[in-house]
């Protein structure tokens, strides 16, 4: 037996049924059937500081007892209990051994913290007295180890660049110094795929701040060689290597320049090859421990040009009265998109098809959101452009990146017109409609195509589409993706030389007024005319020629023949105006429910005062003989006048199921008639009586 008495010592023993205690002289009496033996230790024969192992120590019982969890366990000796590894006991597995059978005990081993050679040793014990023969090993604890930590960091799976774009970045990696400080010599890179002779002047780039951004070229103008590309000359500005302190994690890129002829495949993903460093004193530095972690990284394919596609907006824009001598609202939406690269557009040429359009100076292009015009399309613009035959062209000419497109990135333009006054030439009733052509031909040299760009990275300019479903360096109209050309046609618009800015309820009563008998006032609007410069054969007036007003009378009773219409300026001057119901027959007995009220202005005449001079603004009141206002005593009454059906250009004639409202553009020189006003809202309500 290897269980040996030791001074006598008194102890306290826990047992299922009771507590007693005995000296050590009993417990070596009670364990005298203890022995083990050592069946071996699976530990590392060298360590670093600080490192931890799973360590197992296997026994074997060769005594006469049982061994049961509680009473047995195994401890650390050599010297008992001792902390060396970090712990000192731990129980066994299987929990209960019997005699001839083994058991397991598993640590988790802490290397001390100096260096040095220590004894990894273990041993059973019973209820604290040691016994059997002792599992050691002898390890070697040694400095930790230093390593540099290359990392590459995953970016956008795919890719797409043009032959001549700059610093297109080709590999992400961080490099992080594990325990020592380290100086960078040598980062060495290869094609995973494709060719590395698509691309030129490798550059290797530092974030030296550590904001995350690379900033500072290393080595630039690399050339490939032997299917690698070798950075062996990083210098940080002062010395011959790029230092990186222990602790320190760096950010690096390789980027590269897109050749002007490409080569096949035209494809490229880069991956590191190895990296090499020394120690801070100019030591070598192991390459087994610079290790390496890769990462797929973009895989670029390479074309000659991007690609332009100009489409309308979907923002809608409605019709437009421009008014001569003014700047016009938007008359046509421009969306402009880029693929692959910046694309810079240098020409193009926007087509009225209803009309000579000589009332228009100009066509003035904004970007959306911005107040100031970047640019000017007119007629003499075009030169000797190969314009359209049919209609007037407007050709903008830009200067470089005047209006430039990013790269997968839209601009809307929008197009506004600049119209003479009519001193100038500008007539009333002139047809605007705007048309980018469909053309696919594309020659600068002629000036042919509507819509003409150059690639802002690649320098090459772009073609017509070839009608197919590629895009290879092409300006598509008229499709969002690479189809064939479709013409882009704007809204119809119409000129004018007198504008209704305007039109509002003018009552002071608020909604809710009680209607009361009696002759009443029961609509008046404010129709405000435009301040305009068209002077030619006197200032054009706004003439109100005709107008339905749409009556509502629920509970209501209104004389018939009663409604008359008048300007506010002067009461005494009144036009009687009959009242239809909604398909358009006259009404001649006592009116009540929803009907028509028709003031017509054209075949009589009427001293009420329809004109509205620019500037100026005019209040025209409907009024009726309220014969009944609450015809069911039970019954709420409501009584309202509004406008309707007013401001669609569609509508070319003045009906009851047509427009209901006609006026005339009227100076000395002559009259233009519209049946449409060009207004926001498609109803202007008057007050709402009720009771």
């Amino acid at each position: 037996m290897t269980n040996l008495l030791r001074t006598p010592r008194t102890y306290v023993v826990l047992t299922a049924a009771c507590v007693f205690t005995v000296s050590s002289f009993a417990l070596a009496q009670l364990g005298s059937g203890n022995n083990a033996a050592c069946l071996g230790i699976n530990a590392p024969s060298v360590m670093q500081t600080g490192q931890k192992s799973i360590v197992y120590f296997k026994f074997k019982n060769t005594g006469t007892t049982t061994w049961t969890a509680g009473m047995y366990y195994s401890i650390s000796a050599l010297p008992e209990r001792n902390m060396t590894w970090g712990v000192n006991s731990v129980k066994f597995r299987p929990v209960t051994v019997l005699p001839a059978q083994s058991a397991v005990a598993t640590i988790a081993a802490l290397a001390p913290s100096t260096p040095g050679t220590y004894e990894l040793a273990w041993q059973m014990t019973y209820l604290r007295a040691p016994f059997g023969a002792i599992c050691r090993k002898t390890v070697k604890v040694t400095p930790p180890q230093a390593y540099l930590r290359v990392t590459e960091l995953s970016g956008p799976r795919t890719d797409t660049a043009v032959a001549n774009q700059k610093d297109i970045t080709l590999d992400r990696f961080k490099f992080y110094a594990d325990r020592a400080n380290l100086n960078l010599i040598e980062v060495e890179a290869k094609a995973a795929e494709g060719s590395l002779g698509n691309v030129n002047s490798y550059a290797l780039w530092v974030d030296a701040d550590g904001n995350g951004e690379v900033e500072t070229v290393l080595q630039d103008g690399v050339q490939p060689l032997l299917g690698t590309v070798l950075f062996d000359n990083i210098v940080d500005g002062v010395n011959g290597f790029y230092r990186i302190n222990s602790g320190q994690e760096v950010r690096m890129e390789i980027r590269g320049d897109v050749n002007g002829s490409l080569g096949e495949p035209p494809q490229l993903r880069m991956t590191l090859a190895r990296a090499e460093a020394e120690t801070e004193n100019g030591g070598p530095f192991p390459p087994e421990q610079v290790l390496l972690s890769q990462v797929a990284q973009t895989l670029w394919t390479f074309v000659d040009n991007g690609n332009l596609f100009v489409t309308k907006d979907t923002t809608p824009v409605r019709p437009r009265q421009l008014l001569g001598g003014t700047l016009g609202d938007t008359i046509l939406r421009l969306n402009f998109r880029a693929e692959h690269e910046p694309v810079d557009v240098t020409n193009l040429q926007i087509t009225n098809s209803g009309s000579t359009a000589s009332a228009v100076e100009r066509l003035e292009l904004f970007q959306a959101g911005q107040t100031s015009s970047f640019g000017i399309a007119t007629t003499s613009g075009c030169g000797t452009d190969d314009v359209p035959e049919e209609g007037t062209t407007f050709c903008a000419s830009m200067q470089s990146q005047q209006l430039l497109i990013p790269r997968g990135g839209e601009v809307t333009v929008l197009v506004k017109p600049r119209l003479k006054n009519d001193e100038a030439g500008a007539v009333s009733g002139q047809h605007i409609q705007l048309t980018i052509e469909a053309n696919n031909a594309m020659n600068n040299s002629i000036g042919t195509g509507a819509v003409r760009a150059r690639g802002a990275a690649s320098s090459n300019t772009l073609s017509g589409n070839d009608g197919d479903a590629e895009g290879e360096g092409e300006v598509f109209i008229g499709t969002n993706s690479a189809a064939p050309n479709e013409q882009i046609t704007g809204n119809a618009h119409v000129t004018v030389l007198s504008k209704i800015t305007s039109i509002t309820n003018a009552s002071t009563d608020p909604d809710g007024t009680n209607v009361s008998a009696g002759i009443k006032e029961i609509g008046k609007f404010k129709f405000t005319a435009a301040t305009h410069t068209n002077t030619r054969n006197g200032l054009n007036k706004f003439t109100l020629s005709g107008v339905y007003f749409n009556v509502t009378a629920t509970n209501v009773a209104i004389g018939s023949g009663s409604f008359y219409m008048y300007n506010a300026a002067n009461r005494n001057a009144t036009k009687n105006c009959p009242a239809y119901d909604t398909n358009g027959t006259r009404i001649t007995n006592v009116l009540s429910g929803s009907m028509l009220v028709l003031c017509d202005f054209r075949a009589t005449f009427s001293d009420v005062d329809t004109q509205i001079e620019q500037g100026t603004g005019s209040v025209f009141t409907l009024r009726a003989n309220i014969t009944n206002p609450d015809v069911t005593a039970a019954n709420t009454s409501t009584l309202q006048v509004s406008l309707r059906d007013f401001s669609d250009m569609q509508n070319t004639s003045f009906a009851h199921n047509a427009s209901h409202m006609l006026w005339q553009d009227v100076d000395y020189g002559g009259t233009e008639n519209f049946t449409w006003i060009e207004y926001p809202e498609t109803v202007v309500n008057g007050t709402l009586y009720q009771s």
